[in-house]
């Protein structure tokens, strides 16, 4: 799918963003003058659509020249047209659908919760039992769990801070097919700006795959606006964002992991009707007289998810790849897949109920 745009003159941000977001739309190239390198630009990156702002300088002049070199829809705009107005406008030019990826992102604001082991064999279930096609996205790269887990620890060259500034032409290269349905990649950058990350995500969406993993560091903060992203992770527009994403939250029942996962919750306010909470037993006893009150209540009551900590699982997870492996911890009194199972089903089911609302 190439859904490429670029833009000539001032635009929204909330316009590029939903185009990223809901459309999987790259945004190939947005300058609000027109100059010299620009005009080359406009006749040599590829893409299929062009906004422009009519308050630009010579908006119509180069409006009639894109239309005759590269023969691509034009669509010129005000600055007193709604954001709605100007995505209406593009939808009706390109007839562009919703995107159907959704992103499913493993995140507590506390460490030690197993939110690379959840994210490694939610990603095995969907991709090998639910013939779903699954790219797992490391963006913990440091320490690079998820990563290790799933390729049995042999090395993946991750996509690097410049590669992702370019994602169009590195993404190929870095993305490593594990399995049938199953593609990991690894990121490994110091931060990043909310607009760089956006067209990361766009283009992955445009790579088709049903499900985006997405295993997260548990350093995620919130910056006050996009002006102090640029230590951001890539996460962080999909929380930020309006992405179609699934927040899934594993949490220990315990005092302290109480208080990640209310933080988590907090950063979560306005796509709580997402998120998928999953606890996970710390010790040999399940402790559900300390699951929040506010999880007692639907949707998060239907959805709420429990782990037990199998030790041997948790000290050799590769193992879920590897079915010889894998049938010596289904030899014991507890599979750990059953309790990842039924995950993997809720992730489906609101990854459906958000995409009925989309359509409509």
């Amino acid at each position: 799918m190439s859904r490429r745009m670029v833009v000539y003159g001032a635009m929204p941000q909330s316009v590029i963003y939903r185009l990223q977001s809901e459309y999987g739309v790259e945004l190939v190239l947005h300058e609000t003058e027109m100059q010299s390198w620009v005009k080359e630009a406009l006749r040599q990156k590829p893409y299929e659509l062009m906004i422009v702002e009519t308050g630009a300088p010579q908006a119509k002049e180069v409006a009639r020249a894109v239309r005759a070199t590269k023969k691509v829809p034009v669509i010129m705009v005000s600055r007193e047209h709604s954001s709605d107005a100007i995505v209406g406008a593009v939808l009706k030019e390109t007839r562009w659908n919703p995107v159907e990826t959704t992103f499913v992102v493993v995140m507590c604001i506390k460490g030690g919760v197993g939110k690379s082991t959840l994210a490694g064999v939610v990603s095995y279930i969907l991709a090998s039992e639910e013939k779903q096609r699954v790219l797992v996205v490391d963006d913990n790269y440091q320490q690079a769990n998820v990563i290790s887990m799933l390729t049995d620890g042999a090395k993946v060259q991750p996509i690097t801070g410049q590669e992702i500034l370019n994602p169009s032409e590195y993404l190929p290269q870095r993305i490593q097919k594990i399995e049938e349905n199953l593609d990991v990649l690894g990121a490994d950058y110091i931060g990043i700006k909310r607009a760089d990350a956006n067209l990361f995500w766009s283009v992955i969406v445009g790579l088709d795959y049903d499900y985006v993993v997405v295993d997260t560091t548990p350093n995620i903060v919130m910056p006050e606006d996009d002006d102090h992203w640029q230590g951001a992770s890539l996460a962080l527009a999909l929380i930020a964002g309006d992405f179609p994403a699934v927040f899934v939250v594993p949490f220990t029942p315990v005092d302290w992991g109480i208080q990640g996962l209310d933080t988590t919750r907090d950063m979560l306010s306005a796509k709580l009707d997402r998120l998928i909470p999953v606890a996970v037993q710390v010790d040999s006893r399940m402790v559900p007289e300390n699951i929040p009150e506010w999880m007692n209540k639907d949707p998060w009551k239907s959805r709420l998810g429990f782990v037990a900590y199998c030790n041997r699982f948790h000290h050799n997870p590769q193992a879920i790849l590897h079915p010889a492996k894998r049938r010596l911890w289904e030899i014991g009194l507890q599979n750990p897949l059953v309790y990842y199972r039924p995950i993997a089903s809720s992730i489906q089911a609101v990854a459906r109920q958000g995409n009925r609302h989309a359509d409509s």
